[in-house]
């Protein structure tokens, strides 16, 4: 979940960075560690290790040539809406909105192939997520853009099937 939020960070808002995250080289324990923590307070503190792989995820999302497009004109990034879907209130917050509706939701992943981002689908409730957002923002796309969390940080940008957008409803609904 750190790395998750801080590539959310990192790549949509990165501005907000140095205010949220800091990097911490050496034990988590003792009192160098204890000072640092205590510095840093109220930010979410990311090991040398971590800050590395996320150098190398922001840097797979900004290559991707699938990926720029769908950034490269946004209206806003951690956007809110509330309303209704299917006779219940619910709320959403899309990762960025661009200025063509299309949403956009940054995912990480252990692994890029088919059956580990169609188990996610499944197992995180990813289509769901995509019906009541695309409802909730009244749009037309909805593109999942996952990267991986190890070398070589392969980037997929995947839109749900009509199969997986029935799921998504189905699950919804029920």
């Amino acid at each position: 979940m750190t790395l998750g939020t801080a590539l959310h960070a990192a790549f949509l808002e990165p501005g907000e960075m140095l205010g949220r995250f800091s990097v911490y080289d050496g034990t988590r324990r003792g009192a160098k560690w204890e000072a640092f923590e205590a510095d840093n307070a109220g930010r979410t503190i990311l090991t040398l290790a971590q800050s590395a792989t996320l150098t190398g995820m922001i840097e797979a999302l900004r290559s991707h040539s699938a990926v720029r497009p769908l950034v490269s004109s946004p209206v806003g990034t951690e956007v809110s809406a509330i309303g209704e879907v299917s006779g219940l209130l619910m709320k959403g917050r899309a990762d960025l909105l661009s200025r063509d509706g299309t949403l956009v939701d940054i995912k990480t992943t252990r692994a890029g192939d088919d059956r580990t981002l169609s188990n996610a689908i499944h197992d995180y409730g990813y289509a769901v997520q995509a019906y009541v957002y695309r409802r909730l923002f009244n749009a037309g796309r909805f593109v999942f853009v996952f990267v991986e969390s190890a070398p070589p940080h392969d980037v997929r940008c995947v839109e749900l099937s009509e199969n997986w957008q029935d799921i998504g409803r189905q699950e919804a609904l029920s």
